[in-house]
């Protein structure tokens, strides 16, 4: 509890004060990742082959691009400095501890951007939302990754339209969906989708609890390689059930 509470502190000082909601939500995914560290690594090192893979593919390299960045554990950093003349992290909030981490590398070449990359309140508003429009911007752009969060638009914008009750939630969440995934299939470059499409929480005799379609009825991408990720193993959620999260990779 102590280490959460001195990386919200920090992390909220250096924070825009427009994303500081976010920052609580971010901690608790760190801690998370701490606690579920040997649970999620075959997931995030499936993520880190994926993009080593995609970045050979490629013969320039300029500029890439990281969606929903986060924790950077599903990210080969290293290997996108290396091979890349800039690198530019984008997310709603970049922690504390990643700053100093990326820091004591001494990555020179990085860059850091927060960003709201959902597209929510264009959506709200009746606009046709176009989250990723400012990748248009960027310069000499060779490879986006969006990493694993085109899920968490959808869980981040379903909670909001609960609190506002809001009778167009399904069309809304649907929109945001679609956008992200129109606005990278529009890009001209190389592009890399993790993400998780669906989750079940069930015991130890396989009886389901729970489950949802994260892309809330949007038709997944054709994948390339699809993986399961035990995103809250035993233990987490409680001492005989755990969630299992669909992901794929395209």
């Amino acid at each position: 509890m102590l280490a959460e509470a001195i990386q919200h502190a920090a992390t909220s000082v250096i924070t825009p004060k427009e994303f500081r909601p976010f920052v609580r939500s971010s901690v608790s995914l760190w801690s998370r990742a701490g606690r579920c560290a040997k649970e999620w690594a075959p997931h995030e090192e499936n993520c880190k082959s994926f993009i080593r893979e995609a970045i050979a593919g490629i013969r320039e390299r300029r500029t890439a691009v990281v969606l929903g960045s986060g924790l950077l554990r599903d990210v080969p950093i290293g290997a996108l400095a290396g091979a890349f003349d800039t690198v530019v992290l984008v997310d709603v909030v970049h922690l504390a501890s990643i700053r100093a981490w990326l820091k004591a590398k001494r990555f020179r070449n990085i860059r850091l951007i927060s960003r709201d990359l959902s597209g929510f309140d264009e959506a709200l508003s009746g606009k046709a939302p176009e989250p990723l429009a400012f990748l248009r911007q960027v310069p000499y752009l060779d490879l986006v990754v969006s990493a694993n969060i085109l899920s968490q638009i959808g869980v981040g914008a379903k909670r909001r339209l609960e609190q506002e009750k809001n009778p167009k939630s399904d069309e809304i969440l649907q929109r945001l969906i679609r956008a992200h995934l129109d606005g990278l299939a529009a890009l001209p470059c190389k592009v890399a989708l993790l993400t998780d499409t669906a989750y079940k929480v069930a015991d130890r005799h396989g009886n389901v609890t729970e489950e949802a379609d994260l892309l809330r009825g949007v038709p997944a991408p054709q994948a390339k390689r699809c993986w399961k990720w035990p995103v809250a193993p035993y233990g987490e959620l409680g001492k005989d059930v755990q969630a299992i999260h669909d992901v794929i990779a395209m």
